[in-house]
């Protein structure tokens, strides 16, 4: 069973664009790892979102049951 981590990138700091080239280098080194990667969007702003087959979703992080992400819907 893979372990599922979330990638966060991005954020609301001069260092956004070298946080997205992170983001693209950290990413294709856990392509076919044990890990199952979610990966989050951090906009300037500081709006997260995640790409799903319903498209581009702002997530919101909760602190129920151990912890996850709220998309209106459970992810």
């Amino acid at each position: 069973m893979q372990k599922r981590i979330l990638l966060l990138y991005g954020g609301a700091s001069s260092e956004h664009e070298v946080s997205l080239m992170g983001y693209e280098y950290v990413s294709k080194l856990l392509i076919n790892t044990e890990y199952d990667v979610i990966p989050i969007y951090v906009t300037k702003d500081g709006i997260w979102s995640i790409r799903t087959d319903k498209g581009l979703l702002d997530v919101y992080p909760i602190a129920k049951d151990g912890g996850g992400l709220y998309t209106g819907d459970t992810l």
